[in-house]
């Protein structure tokens, strides 16, 4: 083998090594954006563009735990309950924190109006939020609204209103 050949065997490979990084660089940015953009379409309750965009997301990563609990939110938010548990369990073993798990197990049975004990948790929930303050108020508000305790759903509107007052949900809840 020549020295020319040689060279040409090491550029070569130097340039494959080059675009396999580069190929695994652009997934992860493409899945981020992908995730992002699902983000958006959920905070405006485009549920199913939501859905759109986190499937994407999920094809370029199936081992993001994010990604698979945005799934499962929006699985909770469309009421398919059992797809959202088994989205959970998953975004879990991929390394989800089990409290942000249970939270959104919380959230189902509030949204579904099981209330039972979890209406003790709720200005507990309310305070360590981490960024799920409307998500927290959407649910709870719906199970109050399910049980006929239109008192309680009313003083949450009014706070989430006071919290969140680019939130045009609230005003829609209030109304009804």
């Amino acid at each position: 083998m020549t020295l020319a050949s040689r060279k040409r065997r090491w550029l070569i490979g130097l340039l494959a090594v080059i675009g396999v990084t580069l190929l695994a660089w652009m997934c992860g940015l493409c899945e981020s954006i992908a995730r992002e953009m699902s983000q958006r379409a959920l905070s405006r309750r485009d549920y199913d563009t939501a859905l759109v965009w986190a499937t994407r997301a999920e094809r370029f990563n199936e081992q993001d735990f994010e990604t698979t609990f945005l799934l499962a939110r929006l699985a909770r938010k469309r009421g398919q309950i059992d797809a959202m548990s088994t989205l959970l369990k998953r975004a879990v073993t991929l390394g989800l924190n089990r409290e942000r798990a249970r939270r959104e197990e919380a959230l189902a049975l509030a949204q579904t109006g099981t209330l039972l004990d979890l209406e003790k948790r709720l200005p507990q929930l309310l305070m360590e939020q981490l960024g799920d303050g409307r998500e927290i108020c959407e649910a709870f508000t719906n199970g109050f609204l399910v049980h006929g305790r239109f008192a309680e759903a009313t003083s949450l509107v009014q706070q989430w209103q006071q919290a969140y007052p680019q939130d045009s949900l609230p005003d829609v809840m209030l109304g009804r």
